[in-house]
């Protein structure tokens, strides 16, 4: 296990990386104060690291005053967030996820980061499932199979302790796992049967033997993210439609209709599902948003976002 590596966190300005690349690293001065203290990181994202730069996992706090470099690397390539409970960044790169954990308590700290699980025949990106205790992911058995797998993550070693492969996709052909966001036994794919044209996207229970026996909705295809149900709201899917999303019910597939004034991808619910972190797009290049449904939108700042690598938000275990 790597060894938690404290970072000073600086106002409106980036931690500096670490010798060694691995976890956090001092920042700048900010007038004598010391925000560790206070820093409560909301969400993340990759930041390109473009010609013999590296790239930079940027974890920030909610009004986007204040950002640290949690992690860097030659190349990210997808990211996921655990709720904040379990406190685990979930790097995917080159057929390997790396984990890494970070504290706020009493100051904020962030681990080296270290390989979770790799295999060199193929691996898609994770995705936690609600409790942080587990990850779900995509990857290629030894009989050359698409399989679903999940990890039962050991939180000391920052590894999978077990994986168990759901093996019932054998006529499929599978695109993208995600773990449904009110249950930490069933996932959300987007696939389709080997025959069929178009993709769909089902809720599959895990290790139920059988795989499912009907798309959620014959008109989704695919989906950038699922947000938990809250209050009278069920739990929801976001599709995107040339930068604009739609939501649908993940309970019975409807149509859940939000007013939304921004335009972009990568949209990411918040704990609520009331809110969604996107890149918006322009002719500087995509900026990172927060956008209230039904209300307005906001820029966080800074361009140079990779719009393909991955942002999310941190859950908040205790969802207001």
């Amino acid at each position: 296990m790597g060894a938690l590596i404290c970072v000073t966190v600086s106002t409106l300005a980036l931690a500096a990386p670490p010798p060694d690349k691995g976890g956090g690293g001092k920042g700048g001065g900010n007038g004598g104060t010391d925000p560790t203290a206070t820093f409560q990181p909301e969400f993340g994202g990759v930041r390109i690291g473009g010609r013999n730069k590296t790239d930079q996992f940027i974890l920030k706090n909610r009004d986007g005053s204040i950002e640290v470099v949690a992690h860097e690397a030659p190349s990210i390539q997808a990211i996921d967030l655990s709720p904040d409970s379990a406190a685990l960044i979930a790097y995917f790169n080159d057929n390997a996820i790396y984990l890494q954990s970070w504290s706020a308590d009493p100051t904020f700290t962030v681990s080296s980061v270290d390989l979770a699980y790799a295999n060199p025949r193929g691996l898609g990106p994770p995705s936690f499932s609600p409790d942080g205790k587990r990850m779900a992911f995509l990857e290629i058995a030894e009989n050359n199979k698409v399989v679903v797998s999940v990890c039962e993550i050991n939180p000391v070693d920052r590894d999978c302790a077990t994986v168990s492969s759901d093996s019932v996709f054998t006529q499929w052909k599978l695109n993208y796992v995600h773990f449904h966001p009110d249950s930490n036994n069933h996932v959300v794919i987007s696939a389709k049967e080997i025959g069929v044209v178009d993709d769909r996207v089902y809720v599959h229970e895990l290790g139920s033997g059988s795989a499912p026996s009907g798309p959620l909705n014959h008109e989704v295809t695919g989906f950038d993210d699922v947000g938990p149900s809250h209050g009278s709201s069920p739990p929801l899917l976001v599709t995107n439609t040339a930068g604009v999303p739609r939501f649908f019910s993940l309970e019975d597939g409807s149509e859940q209709f939000r007013s939304f004034s921004g335009v972009g991808y990568g949209y990411r619910f918040n704990c609520s599902s009331d809110a969604v972190l996107y890149l918006e797009t322009g002719s500087g290049g995509p900026t990172l948003s927060v956008a209230q449904l039904d209300g307005a939108s906001e820029k966080l700042g800074g361009k140079g976002w990779n719009i393909n690598r991955g942002h999310d938000w941190i859950h908040k275990t205790d969802c207001p």
